[in-house]
């Protein structure tokens, strides 16, 4: 990934490298420091401080990373195995949750509740699902 943020005409400055494209970036807070997380078909996402060119951090996954959100701890992924990894960005190496997903077609976009507490789905099939983290507050 290569980002240019040089409207002082800096030259453009390369942020963020995987083994196979970037499907998904977006930026979250981890223990104070804002980060980019990166999502890739190399099955990875990858946590960068923009300051250095190697991750701070990197989760494998079993399958490609087609989407994913986050919102304030909560970080979610989804898998070309029709498969949803929560992540508690308290702890951003370690997958807190992993969810089937209640679509039958891959999955297109996630985005989280405003709550932080769970997430829609949208699939090719253009069907959606909402799900919570916690059964619990699905009430």
């Amino acid at each position: 990934m290569v980002i240019d943020l040089g409207a002082n005409g800096a030259p453009a400055q390369k942020i963020a490298v995987h083994d196979s494209p970037i499907k998904s970036a977006k930026f979250a807070e981890v223990s104070g420091t804002e980060i980019l997380v990166t999502g890739s078909w190399d099955r990875t996402i990858k946590y960068w401080d923009m300051r250095s060119p190697n991750p701070v951090g990197t989760v494998q996954f079993s399958e490609r990373v087609y989407a994913m959100d986050v919102k304030d701890k909560l970080l979610v992924v989804a898998l070309a195995d029709l498969q949803i990894a929560a992540i508690n960005l308290d702890s951003p190496g370690v997958v807190y949750k992993n969810i089937a997903s209640p679509l039958k077609h891959q999955t297109r976009a996630v985005t989280c509740f405003k709550e932080a507490d769970g997430f829609m789905i949208a699939s090719i099939e253009a069907r959606c699902a909402f799900q919570h983290i916690d059964a619990k507050d699905s009430k």
